[in-house]
């Protein structure tokens, strides 16, 4: 199973302190296994005593991810953090070392194989305690890393989203105001047309505030606010436009954006359609989807 940053997230809603409690628990449990089969453990004090070791790992693992990482090697003071990561190593390993005299000296021969202040003693202490730093650090950049990742894709969500609602707010208000002066000259002329240009108005209008609030919407539903939109700008234009809308196929389970295509629509009226219909020619613009030509 692939991990992704939706994943991640998945992992991140319980608190940071129990995955730290479970790392550390499995990390405890480890150590103990290997002192098992490694040497005769004569007394369940030794468990206590081997407890003992852990706060210095604690220490050093977050010295280096929360203070050395960023104070020093993200500010790129890479001299100064791999001089204090290595001299809290060899004093950590010091420690280690005077622990495991410590107890030997006191009867509990489990922890003899290390209890000299020899050089081989620091540099097998040492590596075990890069392989935790290793390990731990590599944990932190990966779930840094993860956590960027989904901030970056939140942010392209919103961004994607904040362009959606600013092409929904785009529709000229021109339209409308024609729409409106159209309107009121059929009242005025008590034209049987009238009602229908308020109803489609009014389903345009009521398409655009309500029905456009949701990330996606039916292309079907896309399609008959398209021809709210044609049918009152071909009132517009009256006889000098001769339009036809086709439709091809079954959009009632495709799924867009909403208020996407009526973008392409509005601008070819208000672009395109001018200089075609000065020059006599032919118009016929194209959406995916459907097909509207102006003659």
């Amino acid at each position: 199973m692939a991990f992704s940053p939706q994943r991640y997230a998945q992992f991140t809603r319980l608190p940071g302190w129990l995955y730290h409690t479970l790392f550390w628990t499995a990390y405890f449990g480890a150590a103990s296994l290997i002192a098992l089969s490694n040497r005769p453990i004569h007394h369940w004090t030794f468990f206590l005593k081997l407890l003992t070791l852990l706060p210095p790992d604690l220490l050093q693992v977050y010295l280096n991810i929360y203070i050395l990482i960023p104070c020093l090697l993200f500010r790129r003071r890479y001299f100064l953090y791999f001089f204090t990561l290595l001299t809290s190593v060899f004093l950590h390993s010091a420690l280690f070392i005077a622990l495991h005299r410590y107890y030997t000296l006191h009867g509990e021969t489990a922890f003899n194989y290390v209890k000299d202040f020899t050089l081989g003693n620091f540099f097998i202490q040492g590596l075990n305690i890069f392989s935790l730093i290793g390990l731990t650090t590599g944990i932190k950049f990966l779930k840094d890393w993860m956590r960027q990742e989904r901030q970056w894709r939140e942010k392209e969500k919103q961004h994607i989203q904040t362009e959606l609602s600013f092409l929904r707010n785009q529709i000229h208000p021109h339209f409308f105001f024609n729409t409106l002066n159209n309107l009121y000259s059929l009242t005025v002329r008590k034209s049987d047309q009238a009602p229908e240009v308020v109803l489609k108005l009014s389903d345009l209008m009521s398409y655009m505030l309500y029905g456009s609030d949701t990330p996606m919407v039916a292309l079907d539903k896309e399609i008959a606010n398209l021809e709210n939109y044609i049918a009152l700008e071909k009132l517009r234009f009256g006889r000098r436009l001769t339009l036809c809308f086709e439709k091809k196929g079954d959009a009632s389970f495709l799924q867009i954006p909403p208020l996407l295509l009526i973008m392409f629509v509005e601008n070819s009226f208000k672009h395109g359609l001018k200089d075609k219909m000065a020059a006599g020619g032919t118009f016929r613009p194209a959406v995916p989807g459907y097909r509207d030509a102006g003659t």
